[in-house]
């Protein structure tokens, strides 16, 4: 066995965590683990790729799961691995089965500010590689989802990605998996009618980081002169029938 592994009930313990017994997180070139950040010896790691994606055909759940098996057991065996040291990885028992729980979609940079806190990796401008729609039908076919899986969508703008309200609508409605903790992380300086729809009928959770209380702070933080008072109008508008699911945040800054 590998060392500090151990069997009991016939069931290994093993080092692992959840995002990599089933998570993706989808951007535009590349798919990853997890969104994890830590330092080791003062070095930050993490956001652990899976793969590089240069066309749909990259994305295929035999390489997907290859790829997982083999941080866990690098991990297992004691070799050097891009998980070490993070503080997510825990000794206990975990299936040999891996299967996909949780998507973050990330697929695109493109976004209308430049917040302070932010990088180029969510405003870069990039398209993604790749096809969402195709994924979705290819993972079904592989039976690679467990029934129910909880999705969040980000970007970049999620509503800046082409086609956005075709893909998420069929994300939102799949029957196979049931994505059953939806949530979208959005500026809501662009209003959408589809993400209206979904909270007004509580499929949905939305989270917007407002970020300033005044037109001077805003520019400070988010970094473009446009869309202050678009904001607010527009969570308004989308809790008109005051269905608590629009969350609104403040991230704290010099500024």
């Amino acid at each position: 066995l590998p060392k500090n592994s151990f069997i009991v009930k016939n069931v290994m313990k093993k080092y692992s965590c959840e995002d990599l017994q089933g998570s993706i997180y989808f951007a535009p070139n590349v798919i990853r683990n997890c969104c994890q950040r830590f330092f080791v010896n003062g070095k930050q790691k993490g956001d652990v790729e899976i793969l590089k994606v240069k066309n749909d055909n990259d994305i295929d759940y035999k390489k997907i799961i290859a790829a997982k098996k083999k941080i866990i057991t690098d991990l297992n065996e004691k070799k050097a691995s891009p998980c070490d040291g993070c503080p997510k990885i825990q000794l206990k028992e975990w299936s040999e089965e891996i299967k996909i729980k949780k998507i973050s979609i990330e697929a695109h940079s493109k976004c209308n500010a430049r917040c302070s806190y932010c990088s180029d990796m969510f405003y870069g401008g990039l398209n993604p590689n790749y096809s969402l729609e195709l994924m979705l039908d290819n993972f079904r076919k592989d039976n690679f989802f467990e029934d129910s899986v909880s999705i969040t969508w980000g970007g970049g703008e999620p509503v800046l990605l082409k086609n956005f309200d075709s893909i998420f609508k069929k994300f939102i409605e799949s029957k196979y998996p049931k994505f059953d903790d939806i949530r979208v992380y959005s500026n809501s300086i662009i209003y959408n009618k589809l993400i209206h729809q979904y909270l007004d009928e509580k499929k949905i959770i939305l989270t917007t980081s407002t970020d300033a209380g005044t037109q001077k702070t805003f520019e400070l933080v988010r970094g473009v002169k446009k869309g202050f008072l678009n904001i607010f109008e527009n969570l308004q508008k989308y809790n008109e029938k005051n269905n608590s699911n629009i969350i609104i945040k403040y991230i704290l800054t010099n500024e």
